[in-house]
């Protein structure tokens, strides 16, 4: 590997990591309020809220759609930095990149399939553009030649 390309890999999953744990925060949210756990999502949602409460016991944060798509915007702006990364110098001819960027928060959202569709929609409605992007050129080159033996038929 060279060492532009370990540096672009290294970048990359540096972002991705916090694309993880952001994630997990967020899925974890109502599991972590009922161990007594105030985790960063519902921090960055409600901190004037918390801040104030003496125990956690009972604290229901009534959370909108509106406050989760604040949450997947900036998660997914992690991951748009991660594919950006990537792009400066890791190749990645199979789409390696744009693949793990939706299969993160599908495997993470796993559980809320379902009955939380519209959650796991909300996040890749926020990373769908720089998915297109990163998959523009390598999709291009790929069509070509089946273009090309179409034309043949």
């Amino acid at each position: 590997m060279e060492p532009v390309e370990l540096r672009a890999t290294v970048a990359s999953w540096y972002y991705y990591d916090l694309v993880i744990a952001h994630l997990n925060h967020i899925v974890g949210l109502h599991k972590d309020l009922r161990s007594g756990i105030a985790n960063l999502a519902l921090l960055s949602m409600r901190e004037s809220e918390v801040v104030g409460l003496t125990s956690l016991q009972g604290y229901n944060p009534n959370l909108t759609m509106s406050d989760y798509e604040g949450q997947f915007a900036r998660t997914a702006e992690f991951g748009r930095r991660a594919l950006e990364r990537t792009g400066n110098g890791a190749s990645d001819p199979d789409q390696f990149y744009p693949f793990v960027t939706v299969m993160i928060p599908v495997v993470m959202m796993a559980d809320w399939i379902g009955n939380r569709d519209d959650m796991i929609h909300g996040y890749l409605r926020h990373i769908a553009p720089a998915i297109r992007r990163a998959t523009e050129a390598t999709a291009t080159t790929f069509a070509e030649p089946l273009l090309a033996s179409s034309e043949a038929l």
